[in-house]
C-alpha cells in the first residue's frame, strides 16, 4: 500500500524548498494540500525508461505509482502514450500553482477548464472560486 501522506509531504516540501508556492496566492498551497493528486491520476502511468515509455500499475506497483504521481515538482505524471509518445498528462505541479496564481482567481469568480484532462487544475479552481461545491473526491 502507497503512503500518499508521505509523498505528498516530500513533494511540498521539495516545492517550498525551491520557493515554488506563489506568495501572491497563498491559498494554492492548501488548495493542493486539500486536493490529492493521486485522486485525479489514472490506475496507469507510463515512465521513459530511457528508451521507451514503460506502464506503472496502481495495483501491481503502488509505491512506484505513488512516487510517479508525487515526483518533483517540474515532473509531470504522463497518463497517455498515442503512437510511442506522451499525448495527456497530470501537469507539474509547479505549473499548475504557477498558472493559478497568475490567473489571480478569486472567491465567487466563474472559470471555464478546456481540455480538462485529468481534472485535477479544475478541482483546483473550484477550490477557490465555489469552495460550497468543492469535493476531493471524484
Amino acid at each position: 500500500m502507497a503512503d500518499y501522506d508521505a509523498s505528498r509531504k516530500r513533494l511540498d516540501e521539495a516545492m517550498d524548498q525551491h520557493g515554488l508556492w506563489p506568495a501572491r496566492s497563498p491559498w494554492t498551497r492548501q488548495a493542493v494540500a486539500d486536493t490529492p493528486r493521486h485522486a485525479f491520476a489514472p490506475d496507469q502511468l507510463w515512465r521513459w525508461d530511457g528508451h521507451t515509455y514503460q506502464p506503472i500499475d496502481r495495483s501491481a506497483d503502488p509505491d512506484r505509482w505513488a512516487a510517479e504521481v508525487y515526483g518533483q515538482p517540474h515532473d509531470a505524471a504522463v497518463t497517455r502514450i498515442t503512437d510511442g509518445a506522451p499525448s495527456s498528462s497530470l501537469s507539474c505541479p509547479s505549473i499548475v500553482v504557477d498558472m493559478l496564481d497568475s490567473l489571480m482567481l478569486e472567491p465567487g469568480h466563474r472559470g471555464l477548464e478546456l481540455g480538462a484532462g485529468t481534472g485535477w487544475n479544475a478541482a483546483l479552481l473550484t477550490w477557490r472560486a465555489a469552495p460550497d461545491k468543492w469535493s476531493a473526491s471524484r
